[in-house]
This record gives structure tokens, sequence and C-alpha cells, in this order.
């Protein structure tokens, strides 16, 4: 059976040794506080990509994203998706990002886990 605790999990740790993240680092993200550094910001784009979720090219795949989430959430998926996608634009708007950079503010401020 499918687990989608462990699929998060597994890619975590590969993502926190592929970019030999601190100790340190990965404690704060135990905690689930995730500092705005460049670090950071590669590993949840690592992560993305490891979850098949995000790619450079495609950017955010919401419809992937809800199929993993819509167990769990309280709105359609019409009400998610449109929620997502204009979430993607207002933090994406004006700014000149690199992958790293964009992949972060898409899954840390635009994603349901």
């Amino acid at each position: 059976m499918f687990d989608p605790y462990v699929t998060i999990a597994l890619s975590s740790r590969c993502c926190a040794r592929d970019l030999y993240v601190p100790e340190d680092l990965i404690e704060l993200y135990k905690e689930r506080i995730f500092p705005d550094d460049q670090l950071t910001c590669c590993v949840f784009r690592c992560f993305g990509m490891r979850l098949g979720i995000y790619d450079d090219v495609k950017g955010f795949d919401v419809d992937k994203q809800y199929e993993r989430v819509k167990d769990w959430l309280s709105v359609d998926e019409d009400t998610y998706k449109r929620g997502v996608k204009n979430c993607i634009r207002n933090v994406l708007r004006g700014r000149t990002l690199n992958n790293c950079e964009k992949a972060y503010l898409i899954l840390n401020q635009c994603q349901v886990t």
C-alpha cells in the first residue's frame, strides 16, 4: 500500500543527503522551520522534483498535487486548483528568481501538504 508520509520522508532524506545539508539545518527542518536561504530553497526544489510535483520547465503540477492531497481537503477540486494557481501567480509576480528560489516560494507558500 502506498504511504504518502513514507514517500515524503524518503524524498526529504535523499534531498538532504544529495545537497549536503548540515545537521543544524536538518534539525530546523524537523521543527518545520525553513530558513529563507539558498540551500533550503534548493532542498524544496529537490523535494518537489522527487515527489513529481515540480520541475523547472513546467513548474508546479497542480493536478498531481491535487491527487496527492484530495482526501484531506475541505474544498472541492476547482476551488483548490484555482487557489493554488492564484497563489503561484501572486508569489512569482514581478520577481526575478533562480530555479531553487522559484520552487521554494511555490512549494512553501502555495501548496497544501
